[in-house]
């Protein structure tokens, strides 16, 4: 449907098959309806704050009117511009509110402009593109957010940075979020109202100039709507525009060729960021509009192209060996580099014998900070006087240079974990890097302390050419002559400094806002590893995702304790992980590759923790960063890492499941992973499945507190309701029965995560599951099948480390006769209708196993 636009009074009005704009010329507000002509957006309004204090609002306006433009079309598709513009009644400001309209697209994106039309410069504090906060000027244009239902059974999810606990949180009267203006940064974020389904979701698609925020609060001071209900009577989405210079109208009119009162109109425009709006789509399909959005408007492909064609493929799994230091850095490790040899050994040992084949990288060093002394030629040969002791920077190089071939020599990978935009409050001095830090207004050191550590440092002005010069001269001795793989990017102290609190620092080049200080940072990374000879990939960690998006080739989900010296993954920790994972999952297959981030399944944690975080890491489809200590585990939590390598080059899909309205339902509780010839990588096996059949891996997380009931219907998981199917726990080793329609799980333990197998049953023997490997047949089966003219089971499979179960489903009428088994010993138990073959005392890495049956009847 083309949009359509009419003026009728003073009301502006654009309509679309998805929604309709009206806007009021009398009011300066405008309001958003759904297709069905509910009012949700109701007197809405544009804001400007003044460095000064003073405020502007298009409801405050001495003349308004709109204009159209003619159809164009950009990297988003087609559409229509609508540009709302008012004149201040006390200022010689003009606010220009620039819609765009995209052809039967069921989303609206718009920007905010302001124009100086004074001889005088002007700052800009604050821009709030939409705004529906009550206005006692304006009383009786009061406005309001409307998703029909009270506003005391809505759901809010901000989405804010992976450093906090990005949560739903439910609304009440009273209360006030980000009332000060001061609190988080906001991207995107969401108004869900469970019972009606009705969502409306927002997020900037730009990040150019400025940090983004928002504030909600909820007082029951709206007008009801037409059932009665109440809306959310403080909302607005800004911008904090770091008192950003609007040019005066003479600054810019010069050679413009315009005199008199003509000039106004070429004022210098100073523009807003762009922000996607959309209640047309349940929250789920709205979020992947807006990330696909966003990957078009990444510079991903541009700005760092990696060297391959394996933009879309998992990266590989890394073995943290700085675990127990992993937030202090190398100047405190402990592990000295025989010992560092010795696990390279353990890692290659592993991988040669079959097991642990996604372990790609290994983590030889975490820096907190930029080295601290000053000469960084790392080919330069250690000191040899002995009267010089060695710093912890001229070990760490030592170490480098000795093992990174060795772990190249052996097919491994390494990579280092760096914060390069900081630097140890402890070596400032040694680096004599004072006037190449942020300070405050007065000149003074200002310095943080991260979250975590409690580790202090100060933070690089990357506005200066010395700084820059400085990070490109270290990030390229670590990429080309030590021969670094990967960089784990940690920006953390710029997130919690400058981006979060532009105020509290300053730099050198003032004309950079600090989201532009911050890119240069990035742009500086991506420049130099894309003029290294050697090809490297960086993880972006605590990274903005749509402010980072195009720079990193992976972002890293961080969500991990320190306890003591001892990583601790905690279940609450597991449980923030899994939610971030399924809410960003869309932009994140959007802008690149994800990694899940550290685990860690040794024997501190229970056995039911282990199970819940290796689920979690099954069905997510992402590399991950092991931090245990692989070389000194237990055979049984070692084997668990075996079953889940290799992972599975795409995610598990969560299942909605709608009779949840309760908060912790936000939790994905199911997941579900189609397993066919495409799930995993059989390179390392030289061929890819033999068979067409196809089955369903399902993630299964119960976070209550308490043993719960979880069910769900097979027509959610894409399977035909009409058939039966088979059902087999992973890792219980037990059969579940045969399922029709809908399958329910009794008495799931509270916090605990189960793995289930789903396969069509057939009229033959069959395999139903194995214990090898996660996917149960997928990874671990290289070829199975039924001869019929012999009336025998065919299976070769990889070899178990130290035993592993194949069970078979076996129809009533089918009696097992006769076994061999080339490659391993074996055992069998038959309790109908189940036939379990353990493997054991593997001689080599396949095993090849027939099973001739009789049919005892005919039916």
């Amino acid at each position: 449907m083309s949009l359509m636009f009419e003026r009728r009074g003073n009301l502006a009005i654009v309509q679309s098959a998805h929604y309709q704009i009206n806007f009021d010329l009398s009011t300066g507000t405008w309001h958003y309806h759904d297709r069905d002509g509910y009012g949700v957006i109701r007197n809405a309004y544009t804001k400007i704050i003044l460095n000064n204090g003073t405020f502007l609002t298009t409801v405050d306006a001495k003349y308004r009117k709109f204009t159209t433009r003619q159809p164009s079309d950009d990297i988003l598709g087609r559409y229509q511009q609508i540009t709302f513009s008012h004149e201040s009644r006390s200022r010689k400001l003009k606010i220009n509110l620039h819609l765009k309209c995209y052809f039967d697209q069921p989303y609206l994106v718009f920007s905010v402009g302001v124009q100086n039309l004074s001889p005088k410069q002007i700052r800009l504090s604050q821009i709030d593109l939409i705004n529906t906060s009550p206005l006692t000027q304006a009383s009786e244009t009061s406005g309001g957010l409307y998703l029909s239902g009270k506003p005391e059974s809505y759901q809010l999810f901000l989405d804010t940075h992976p450093l906090y606990k990005n949560e739903i949180s439910s609304l009440y009267k009273g209360v006030e979020v980000n009332q000060n203006h001061d609190s988080f940064p906001c991207y995107h974020g969401e108004f869900y109202h469970p019972q009606s389904k009705k969502s409306l979701s927002f997020g900037f698609l730009t990040s150019q100039k400025w940090w983004s925020s928002v504030q909600v609060g909820y007082k029951g001071q709206t007008t009801p709507d037409e059932n009665g209900n109440l809306g959310i009577d403080d909302w607005s989405i800004y911008h904090n525009c770091e008192n950003a210079i609007c040019p005066s109208n003479n600054s810019v009119s010069n050679h413009s060729g315009y005199r008199g009162r003509r000039k106004n109109s070429r004022a210098t425009e100073v523009c807003s960021e762009s922000i996607y709006l959309n209640f047309s789509q349940d929250p789920a399909s709205s979020f992947e509009n807006y990330a696909h959005l966003i990957g078009k408007l990444s510079t991903l492909g541009h700005s760092f192209e990696s060297k391959t064609s394996s933009a879309k493929i998992p990266l590989g799994s890394s073995w943290n060996l700085q675990s127990e230091t992993s937030h202090q850095g190398f100047q405190k490790t402990s592990i000295i580099e025989k010992d560092i040899k010795r696990k390279i050994d353990f890692i290659s040992s592993q991988k040669q014998a079959g097991y642990l084949n996604d372990v790609e990288y290994v983590q030889l060093a975490s820096l907190p900070s930029l080295f601290a002394n000053d000469d960084m030629s790392f080919d330069k040969e250690p000191k040899n006087n002995k009267d010089v002791k060695l710093t912890a920077n001229d070990q760490l190089l030592a170490m480098l240079k000795n093992t990174v071939p060795e772990l190249h020599e052996k097919g491994l990978k390494a990579s280092l974990r760096l914060s390069p935009f900081c630097l140890l409050a402890s070596d400032k001095s040694t680096n004599k890097a004072d006037d190449l830090l942020l300070t405050d207004e007065r000149q003074r050191e200002t310095t943080l302390f991260l979250p975590g550590s409690g580790l202090e440092v100060g933070l690089l002005d990357l506005s200066q050419p010395t700084v820059g010069e400085k990070i490109r001269q270290q990030i390229q001795s670590l990429v080309d002559d030590c021969r670094i793989d990967c960089l784990y990017i940690d920006v953390l102290p710029y997130v919690q400094g400058p981006l979060k609190s532009p105020e509290n620092f300053t730099w050198n080049n003032k004309s950079l806002t600090s989201i532009e200080l911050y890119k240069k940072g990035l742009e500086l990374l991506v420049s130099t590893v894309r003029s290294c000879k050697h090809e490297v990939k960086l993880i972006g960690e605590h990274s903005p995702f749509v402010l980072s998006s195009g720079f990193f080739s992976g972002h890293q989900f961080v969500s991990q304790e320190t306890i003591g010296d001892q990583l601790w993954i905690s279940r609450r920790d597991i449980k923030q992980t899994m939610f971030n994972f399924a809410k960003y999952l869309p932009l994140n297959q959007s802008i690149g590759n994800t990694e899940l981030g550290a685990i860690t399944i040794d024997e501190a944690n229970p056995t039911n923790g282990v199970h819940l975080t290796a689920t979690l890491a099954a069905i997510a489809g992402g590399s991950i960063m092991i931090n245990d200590e692989l070389d000194q585990m237990k055979p049984d939590r070692l084997e668990i890492l075996d079953k889940l390598f290799p992972l599975s080059l795409g995610p598990a899909k969560v299942i909605n499941l709608n009779d949840k309205t309760d908060m912790v339902s936000n939790y994905p509780q199911v997941w579900n992973l189609p397993v066919d010839k495409t799930s995993f990588d059989k390179k390392t096996h030289g061929k890819k499945l033999a068979t067409d059949e196809t089955w369903n891996i399902l993630g299964i997380f119960n976070w209550q507190e308490y043993t719960d009931q979880i069910t769900f219907g097979l027509a959610d998981i894409g399977l035909d309701k009409s058939k039966n199917y088979l059902v087999h726990d992973f890792w219980n080793c037990q059969f579940l029965g045969t399922v029709q329609n809908r399958l329910t799980l009794m008495d799931v333990p509270p916090q605990s995560g189960r793995l289930l197998c789903i396969r069509l049953k057939q009229d033959i023997p069959q395999l139903l599951a194995t214990d090898l490997h996660f996917s149960q047949g997928g990874a671990d089966v290289l070829s199975v099948g039924w001869d019929e003219d012999q009336q025998t089971f065919l299976l070769v499979c990889r070899a178990p480390r130290e035993k592993g179960d194949i069970f078979l489903h076996l129809p009533d009428d089918y009696l097992p006769t006769e076994t061999a088994c080339v490659g391993a010993k074996y055992t069998y138990k038959w309790q109908k209708p189940i036939h379990k073959i353990t493997f054991s005392q593997a001689q080599q890495k396949v095993i090849q196993l027939s099973i001739r049956f009789s049919k005892t009847s005919s039916g």
